[in-house]
């Protein structure tokens, strides 16, 4: 199909208006293309207006002195018109704000240059016909945008399996170049950013953005539906299934995609298996092994990363089976006989159906046997805890773990006899483990993280207990520091792997919140936090539970979410989730309730956010208002926290990345004028130099002279009672930077001659501009 039939064969470029549609008065910030320049922003608001009468201007229109420009146009018969102003917005990024005046105003903020990539589809048509199993709803969304009936596609899918039903959508409409919106962007994306590439199949993934407003996001998205068709283009927004209500699915016309059947996913990606010879041929057909899961409803309700698990647990049964000797194959036979789970006249297939239920169950059912039989022997129990739990294997240790855990949970049960020798090996035997070259372990795959689950399952008056033992494993001066950290990533991987298999967080937040306790264990709580945040299935609820955190009172939370904002793994692939937590965390300080902990942790997020999200305006804000603060120590807070971001660099540049953003952003250089001001007002000369002497190092070209300068003049006039001591702190730091400068000598006079006299403008213009307001309340 080719692309002019996606767009119902109209005409692709854009028609021309009728003479009674065109606007009488054409703003002069608009250029002769009809689009803005870079510089200026631009803010269009509808209101309200009668049929055939001239529109009103709100007051909002009003309030904004900084307009240079403003013209109203109205459709005929249309009741909203339009106003454009053009106007410098402080605190955004060469960004167009647009607002909807229905009694309510609303504005949202876009940056100018979208963050996108091409999505690799090579192979993905052979995957889509031999592997994907489209959820309900899935063909009516394709037909839609296969036969052009809309530009727009907004899904809702089920975690799991959501990132290949998107790109089966994209590969519907042939002829386009699939592209990814960088989540980074942000997602009130614009058509002239999306007419950069035009013929393309843009994804809009908003699984894991935070919305505030989702009424306003749909408005804006829909808006695009005539662009995107002039442009040949499509856009498939995807969100997360309890991101909006039903009512809202409904009104928005979101369609909601449901997970496939995870069996018919088993028996596509069995087939595939066994056509690409990962399972031998000859074997149990593809629906004999379907009808054994259906049978033991092995993956009811599961989504599809379970069926894609079962295949793989059924492969590796395979082709274990036919890689043992006969005689191996007996031995197992007589141990599956033994445990009663196969009669002594069972086939073969029955054999290698128990090896894959075992796999896929990482041993459930012989562990329920065991702890059946054990009910009464807490000792047994305790010993495979610790075998479990302990990555040495060594027995003294493992008996004395278990005892100490014993003793925390029901000391009658320690007083038995003591057993050594060849009593090791018999509790070994017995708890489902072997002692090998004097080491004590377990044998098959997944039973340690089985072990731990069943005993937080089984005991759960004593999960405080539990914990408070694995803790303590965990930082034990008897245990090497090499196991203590092998000790740590196995509870990690136990928690998260508990939550993502039963749905229960409870075992992920406590070991979290215990970890976050302690400042040894604190950067444990913040690894394990972030590998939570972003492991499939739970990412989403993790999320959600970082941002509750951050909200309470609970200081070691609090703690542990900042490090996972300042992890450099994290903050520069989710910056609008750090931003989101970062915004609480900053009100503390303004309460005057600072953490030295979270403090650093901030001033490294905040550092990442400036250097590699290229979020400078969110920080700045955060800033510039607390400089501005009426208590000096949260003005001096802010000041401190600034310095460090101030001279932090982007990679592979010399200059600041504040300088860098700067230059081509009149907001950036904007919102750095307050907390400069700051800087030179609170702060002692000997902290703000280093600072200061890398911002004037950076003045190489004419650019960046009159971007620096710039900034330190308008800081200077930041406020008139200190202007003065201002202009001299300046002017001290310039002094002491002459002296140690790596710039040629005349260049530095010629830099410090115009920079001393922009300071002393600097203090003039706002001494003559508060006698002008004086004069005028005066009068």
């Amino acid at each position: 199909m080719d692309d002019f039939n996606h767009f119902g064969g109209t005409n692709l470029e854009a028609p021309e208006p009728a003479a009674d549609q065109k606007s009488e008065a054409v703003p002069d910030h608009v250029t002769q293309d009809g689009q803005a320049p870079a510089e200026a922003a631009v803010l269009v608001a509808s209101v309200p207006s009668q049929p055939g009468s001239a529109p009103e201007v709100p007051e909002l229109v009003s309030e904004l002195s900084s307009a240079d420009a403003v013209a109203m146009d109205r459709a005929p018969g249309s009741d909203r018109a339009t106003i454009d102003i053009d106007i410098e917005l402080a605190g955004t990024d060469n960004t167009t704000a647009i607002g909807y005046l229905d009694g309510d105003y609303h504005a949202h903020y876009h940056r100018e240059r979208l963050r996108s990539s091409k999505i690799s589809m090579e192979g993905i048509g052979d995957k889509i016909r031999s592997l994907f199993v489209s959820p309900d709803g899935f063909e009516a969304v394709k037909e839609t945008l296969f036969r052009g009936r809309a530009c727009v596609a907004l899904i809702s899918v089920e975690e799991g399996g959501r990132a290949f039903a998107a790109r089966a959508l994209l590969a519907a409409v042939q002829g386009l170049t699939p592209r990814k919106i960088d989540p980074r962007s942000d997602p009130y994306v614009e058509p002239t950013q999306l007419a950069e590439h035009a013929a393309s199949a843009w994804l809009l993934d908003l699984t894991d953005v935070e919305i505030g407003n989702w009424t306003l996001l749909f408005e804006h998205l829909a808006g695009l539906e005539d662009d995107l068709r002039k442009q040949r283009s499509i856009l498939v927004a995807v969100l997360g299934v309890g991101d909006i209500t039903e009512a809202q699915a409904r009104e928005r016309g979101v369609a909601r995609l449901s997970s496939p059947d995870p069996y018919l996913v088993l028996q596509k990606h069995l087939a595939a298996a066994m056509s690409a010879g990962r399972v031998p041929s000859g074997v149990t057909p593809v629906a004999d092994w379907v009808s054994f899961a259906r049978q033991r409803r092995l993956i009811d309700g599961k989504p599809p990363a379970e069926a894609v698990r079962l295949c793989e647990a059924i492969r590796y049964a395979v082709n274990y089976w036919y890689g043992m000797t006969n005689v191996e194959q007996e031995s197992l036979k007589e141990e599956f006989n033994h445990d009663r789970r196969a009669s002594e006249s069972a086939e073969g297939d029955v054999y290698i159906q128990l090896l894959a239920l075992d796999r896929f169950q990482t041993w459930e059912t012989e562990l329920d046997l065991w702890n059946e039989r054990n009910q009464d022997r807490p000792r047994l129990r305790a010993f495979q805890l610790a075998i479990a739990v302990l990555p040495s294997g060594d027995p003294i240790r493992i008996r004395n773990a278990a005892t100490t855990f014993l003793e925390s949970v029901d000391e009658g049960a320690v007083h038995v006899e003591g057993l050594s020798g060849p009593g090791t090996r018999l509790l070994a035997r017995d708890s489902l483990a072997e002692l090998k070259n004097g080491k004590v372990a377990f044998t098959r795959p997944g039973f340690d993280e089985a072990v731990v689950r069943y005993f937080w399952d089984d005991w759960p008056e004593h999960r405080g207990k539990l914990l408070a033992w694995l803790m303590g494993l965990a930082s034990n001066d008897g245990v090497e520091r090499d196991d203590q950290e092998i000790l740590k990533e196995r509870i990690g991987e136990f928690a998260i792997r508990h939550a993502q298999q039963r749905g229960e967080f409870d075992f992920l937040y406590e070991v979290v919140s215990t970890w976050a306790g302690k400042q040894a264990t604190l950067i444990d709580a913040a690894r394990l936090l972030e590998r939570a945040a972003t492991a499939s299935g739970i990412s989403r609820g993790v999320r959600d539970r970082t941002l509750q955190w951050v909200k309470q009172e609970n200081r070691a939370l609090k703690r542990a979410v900042a490090e996972v904002c300042a992890s450099q793994t994290f903050a520069p692939l989710h910056p609008r989730l750090v931003i989101t937590r970062l915004s609480y965390l900053m009100n503390d300080r303004s309460r005057g309730e600072a953490d030295p902990v979270v403090e650093e942790a901030l001033r490294r997020a905040c550092q990442m956010l400036v250097t590699e999200a290229h979020q400078s305006n969110a920080v700045l804000a955060w800033l510039g208002s607390d400089v501005k603060a009426e208590k000096p120590e949260l003005r001096q807070r802010a000041a401190r926290l600034f310095l460090p971001i101030a001279q932090a660099r982007s990679e592979g540049t010399t200059a600041p990345a504040l300088i860098e953003q700067g230059e081509t952003s009149g907001s950036v250089q904007a919102a750095l004028v307050p907390v400069w001001g700051g800087v030179l007002r609170d702060l002692e000369d000997e902290e703000i130099q280093p600072a200061f002497n890398i911002w004037m190092e950076a003045c190489t070209t004419i650019e960046v002279e009159n971007f620096v300068i710039g900034v330190l003049r308008d800081a200077v006039a930041t406020n008139v009672i200190e202007a003065g001591e201002a202009n001299q702190t300046g002017a001290r730091l310039s002094f002491r930077w002459k002296a140690v400068s790596t710039l040629p000598p005349e260049r530095v006079a010629e830099l410090d001659g115009r920079l001393l006299a922009a300071l002393r403008d600097g203090e003039a213009a706002v001494v003559r501009q508060a006698l002008l307001v004086g004069q005028q309340d005066g009068e």
